[in-house]
């Protein structure tokens, strides 16, 4: 999950998903809850800043310059429930559920679900 829209270091997964070979294979690409790697898993994906904050309302940040990912099961857990379409930044290439290889199942049903569920 890249942290904001406007913010793109380079050697990061671009808005097309992307993915450096190196990147792909380092720690940062790894979900700070559970540790999976959210790009092998196919889990990477951008929302809206308001959703992230919510996320990570009252937990430790890691630096601006640095990425912040969490799975989607992650993610929901955080929020309490699951995400749906407008959770994600719309007119982002990486958030198009039609044209997304190696994107999860679980990541294309968030990305056209119209509601969310409590968990």
């Amino acid at each position: 999950m890249l942290r904001r829209k406007n913010q793109y270091p380079i050697g990061l997964p671009d808005l097309f998903g992307n993915v450096p070979e190196d990147f792909a294979r380092n720690d940062e690409s790894n979900c700070a809850d559970c540790g999976i790697n959210c790009v092998k898993l196919g889990e990477w994906y951008m929302v809206h800043d308001h959703v992230w904050e919510q996320a990570w309302a009252g937990q430790k940040r890691k630096p601006c310059y640095q990425i912040e990912a969490l799975c989607i099961g992650c993610l929901e857990q955080r929020l309490g429930r699951t995400l749906m379409r407008d959770d994600f930044i719309p007119d982002v290439p990486i958030n198009d559920p039609n044209k997304r290889q190696g994107a999860s199942e679980r990541l294309r049903n968030r990305l056209v679900a119209c509601r969310a569920r409590q968990l």
